[in-house]
């Protein structure tokens, strides 16, 4: 191709001009470095993103059902609702939830969620946990043991997050009080109703959501005493085969109309918003420094111009117009682009790569994870090649269109 073999010739060549050369090789650093930072650093976010969504989705139920009047578990079990999701062959766990405020033995209090869960559902939540922990490989420096099933809650006892119990110095074997909130309504000199607990296990889930605001406990086994309590609530909890169906089953319960279904992703809506704003903020930063980046090419394309007359005056001389001119030099500033942004996306891409699947565990522990995640997608390395190389092409379109006539001398 004679636009390539000129390119090298101009940019490249002995004669090419030390002024040229050095500006061609900045010019082609600065693209590659903006997109192998960028191909890297989104492809870690989309690890990261990913990483979380998988363990939010391993912790959490897909659907979670709350009808209104129901106030205990067996009115629950007998509502048509719950006999459709049967029919189904769904499988379906139960649940009950209330707001307490936990007071701890050095008078520190702090606002949470009580969850009580049922002995199968513990047991789901422990393999769950594990399995994600033993992928993860978490830092060997973590204070966090694994969790066994014989851990359990029993009677009166409860498990915490490692964030509440850091906050509020906690440990294992403690007793702390919960309170209902209403209790604080109360008139002054009227005993509110409280309840004891011990802290049977400290765990770490690795979402800083759900450590720092549950508090878990056995459905039955503790909080008996907050059964009128006007925050109790009592869910149906329903897994299925493919998360991602979640949305279509809850759109074909929408004709029980006392019924209040709540999707996984809907529950953490504000997780996954958060998550898609940093990505895409980081993502616009790093497009605008490689947009800055494309003004090297137009600086050595005007360059070009400017020192090869001469060239110019031959290449007439063959029979080229001053059209095919233009045509010739985008095309050499295209080629010194593709240059830049071909060797920037594949480092980029075999970095991610490397960390994909072999991911550096060198993060402190003062973090939930120690490993770096990645996730290369392949649609992604497409269209940022593609829009990259279409930013370079406006910029040297723009370079050529602004001459109106190429000088020859």
């Amino acid at each position: 191709m004679i636009s390539f073999e000129i390119f090298k010739r101009f940019f490249f060549s002995s004669r090419s001009g030390a002024l040229i050369k050095r500006l061609s090789y900045i010019s082609m650093t600065q693209i590659s470095l903006s997109l192998f930072a960028f191909v890297v650093v989104i492809s870690v976010m989309t690890g990261m993103n990913e990483s979380i969504t998988q363990r939010v989705n391993s912790l959490d139920p897909d659907l979670t059902l709350e009808v209104s009047q129901v106030k205990s578990i067996d009115s629950l079990k007998s509502q048509p609702v719950i006999q459709r999701l049967l029919e189904d062959q769904y499988k379906i766990d139960y649940a009950e939830n209330s707001d307490v405020i936990l007071r701890t033995v050095d008078g520190l209090y702090r606002g949470l969620v009580a969850r009580g869960l049922s002995q199968t559902a513990f047991e789901s939540m422990i393999q769950n946990m594990n399995k994600l922990d033993h992928k993860a490989k978490p830092n060997p420096l973590d204070m966090i043991e694994t969790w066994k099933v014989d851990e359990i809650p029993g009677e009166g006892e409860a498990i915490i997050g490692y964030d509440t119990a850091q906050m509020l110095n906690i440990y294992e074997g403690d007793w702390v009080t919960l309170i209902p909130p209403e209790a604080l309504l109360l008139p002054q000199g009227e005993i509110p109703v409280l309840e004891r607990v011990q802290i049977k296990k400290i765990i770490s889930t690795r979402l800083q959501q759900m450590d720092s605001q549950n508090i878990w406990y056995r459905s039955g086994l503790a909080l008996t005493r907050f059964q009128d309590s006007p925050s109790r609530r009592v869910q149906a909890t329903v897994k299925l085969d493919d998360a991602k169906n979640a949305a279509s089953v809850k759109k074909s319960l929408s004709g029980f109309t006392d019924v209040k279904v709540t999707t996984w992703q809907e529950k953490n809506l504000a997780l996954f918003a958060a998550l898609a704003l940093e990505k895409f903020c980081i993502g616009f930063i790093l497009f605008l420094a490689g947009l800055i980046s494309t003004f090297s090419v137009v600086m050595a394309l005007s360059l070009l111009i400017n020192q090869k007359r001469k060239d110019w005056a031959l290449l007439k001389t063959l029979g080229f117009s001053d059209k095919s001119l233009k045509t010739l030099i985008l095309k050499l500033g295209l080629w010194l682009s593709a240059v830049g942004v071909g060797s920037g996306v594949l480092l980029g891409l075999i970095f991610s790569l490397l960390i994909e699947y072999f991911p550096p565990s060198i993060l402190p522990s003062i973090y939930y994870d120690s490993q770096i995640p990645s996730k290369v997608e392949p649609v992604f390395i497409i269209i940022t090649v593609v829009v990259s190389m279409l930013v370079c092409y406006w910029a040297c379109l723009k370079t050529v269109q602004s001459l109106k006539k190429i000088r020859l001398n």
